[in-house]
């Protein structure tokens, strides 16, 4: 089992290092989304020589952005970056024509819930997975007990809800005939406790939970098949919060690797309790199985017409 940490700041890399952080997520603004700081690709390259390092191509592209995209591709090719996180299978196409080496994880943020239609993407080059957020601990147990592929799970942090490639916030500024900023907003359902992260970036909208995800209970039970990478994200935390967010989970996955984590674990909950507080927590969907029965649908599709008749 490996860490791989979102990097949110170069303030403490030698830190992150020291930790022994396995893995980093980085971005660009040109080609990458819901990435905390932008690297210049020798930026990136620096940074491999101390991690695997991971590139967020993570777009849908669009066919004017492709010759970017392929800038890209054919800047990582023969380096000593790790791997790609994408979702478009464009990336796919340009990886073969340009023989990459790295890994390609397909990461389409809410798709990947089985293990069976990642298997038949082995054949297409997809080396490893990013799991869906959105299902059980159980059906993500399953999942890398029977999948082919090596698996990422997210175990901390804000979690994707929703991308649109308009400007959102933009255009309810004009249309409301507000000055907004390009920074990150609190978006509050009306009559509902729920808040979530919203802002905008260079390829649209994006909306993030406001909670923050945390799954140190269930490690020891993720810690199975070819689940291979834990993620911890750590967008809108401080830099030095972010330091000791991914120590936690860094000394949670040694304990791991070296069978003390059940006995560790009575330690670890209490350093996790204190760097939450005054941040809300969430398990998200690991104890919940989310299914949609036919039956289910209709009776909600007839409650919502009974209620606009009324």
């Amino acid at each position: 089992m490996k860490l791989m940490s979102h990097l949110n700041s170069l303030t403490y890399i030698s830190d992150y290092h020291e930790l022994g952080v396995e893995g980093l997520l980085v971005g660009n603004d040109e080609v990458s989304s819901r990435h905390s700081i932008s690297l210049d690709f020798e930026k990136m390259l620096d940074l491999s020589k101390y991690f695997e390092v991971y590139v967020q191509l993570n777009l849908l592209y669009s066919e004017k952005e492709l010759p970017l995209l392929e800038k890209w591709i054919r800047q990582i090719a023969h380096t000593k970056i790790a791997g790609i996180v994408f979702q478009d299978f464009a990336v796919l196409s340009l990886a073969k024509k340009y023989a990459l080496s790295q890994k390609l994880m397909y990461a389409p943020e809410t798709l990947n819930t089985n293990h069976m239609t990642l298997d038949d993407l082995k054949g297409l080059g997809v080396n490893e997975a990013f799991l869906a957020r959105e299902i059980s601990v159980e059906d993500i147990v399953s999942m890398a007990e029977k999948s082919q592929l090596d698996l990422m799970v997210q175990v901390h942090g804000i979690m994707y809800m929703a991308q649109s490639r308009r400007p959102l916030l933009t255009n309810y500024s004009k249309e409301n005939g507000l000055l907004l900023e390009r920074q990150k907003y609190i978006l509050k359902a009306k009559d509902s406790p729920l808040k979530a992260w919203i802002f905008e970036d260079d390829h649209g909208t994006n909306v993030e939970t406001y909670s923050e995800l945390c799954a140190l209970d269930f490690l020891n039970l993720l810690n199975t098949g070819k689940m291979t990478w834990f993620y911890v994200d750590t967008q809108m935390m401080d830099e030095y919060r972010a330091l000791e967010i991914i120590s936690l989970y860094h000394d949670a996955v040694v304990s791991l690797n070296q069978g003390t984590f059940l006995k560790d674990i009575h330690a670890y909950r209490p350093i996790l309790n204190h760097l939450m507080e005054g941040h809300e927590a969430d398990s998200g969907f690991y104890n919940e199985k989310t299914v949609y029965k036919l039956e289910d649908v209709r009776m909600k599709d007839n409650e919502k017409r009974n209620q606009s008749n009324h």
